[in-house]
This record gives C-alpha cells, sequence and structure tokens, in this order.
C-alpha cells in the first residue's frame, strides 16, 4: 500500500494535468469539431480544470500536499457545478437566469427585442446535446470530479507529512 501511494505522491501532479488538459480539449473539440455548443453552465464547469492546472503544476513544482487539499477542494467545487447542472438537464431544479433567455415583455421595443435575441444564450441548459448510456456530459463531469476529488481528501490525509 506505500508503494502505491508513494507512486501516486510522485505522480498526482502530472495525472491531475493530464486529466485537466484532456477535460478542456474535450470540451473545447465537442464544441469546435462537434458542433456542440456549450450553455452558461457548461462554461462554468471548465473554470475548475483551468485552475486545476494552476495547482497541478505547482503541486509538480513545489510538491507541497497544500496543494493536494486545494486540488480536491476545486474538483469537488466543479463536482457541485456539473450536480447542479445535471439536474436542470433532467428538470430537477431551476438553472441560473443566464440559462434561459430573458424575452421581454409585450410592451417592449424593437431594440430590447432585438437585444435579447442578440444577447440570448446559444445553448439551453436544460438540453442535453450528448449522453452516453443515458448519462450526459455534465453528467460525466459529475462523477469524475466527485470520485476524484474524494480520492484526493483520502490521499492528502494518508500521505505522511515528511514525505510532502
Amino acid at each position: 500500500m506505500k508503494k502505491i501511494i508513494s507512486f501516486g505522491l510522485k505522480n498526482i501532479g502530472i495525472l491531475l494535468l493530464i486529466l485537466s488538459i484532456t477535460s478542456l480539449c474535450s470540451a473545447l473539440i465537442a464544441q469546435y469539431f462537434f458542433n456542440l455548443a456549450p450553455c452558461v453552465l457548461c462554461k462554468y464547469q471548465r473554470i475548475p480544470y483551468v485552475i486545476l492546472i494552476l495547482l497541478a503544476s505547482l503541486f509538480i513544482i513545489f510538491r507541497h500536499r497544500i496543494f493536494i487539499l486545494l486540488s480536491a477542494f476545486t474538483l469537488l467545487i466543479g463536482a457541485y457545478i456539473a450536480g447542479f447542472h445535471a439536474g436542470v438537464e433532467q428538470k430537477w431544479w431551476k438553472g441560473t437566469d443566464g440559462c434561459s433567455s430573458n424575452i421581454p415583455d409585450a410592451n417592449a421595443s424593437i431594440e430590447e427585442l432585438r437585444a435579447a435575441i442578440l444577447n440570448a444564450p446559444t445553448a439551453k441548459c436544460t438540453e442535453i446535446p450528448w449522453e452516453m448510456f443515458g448519462i450526459s456530459m455534465a453528467g460525466y463531469n459529475f462523477i469524475i470530479s466527485l470520485v476524484i476529488g474524494l480520492s484526493l481528501i483520502y490521499a492528502f490525509f494518508k500521505i505522511n507529512k515528511k514525505s510532502s
């Protein structure tokens, strides 16, 4: 067991960096090569991975275990965003204001209607553009972020303080 933890400690930064870059590249490939327009919540889900690139890089450079804990919290925040998005997709709850179009009332001017149309989100948060085995991209992001985030918390407490 010590060898597994030792191996993980040496390579955890690299694995987190690979996870982050792969996740962001997958989202961008889906967007630009498969024309799956992201909604507001899809874009929010990318933010934790950008932060994770920074934290993983800092861990690789400094080898301090606090970056493992910060990475775990970043992934758990990402899991929350992804879980919220999956719930919006399933219509379990309402999404953010940015998820729906703000249609002006019947007394709106032509300029207000034009502005509402031009500023409308390109994709609705309630629509699932892609799924596999009944799970959307937000659902997979939730599962992956939650499992890895909890695993990092476990690793943080199992790693000997002297080995950081």
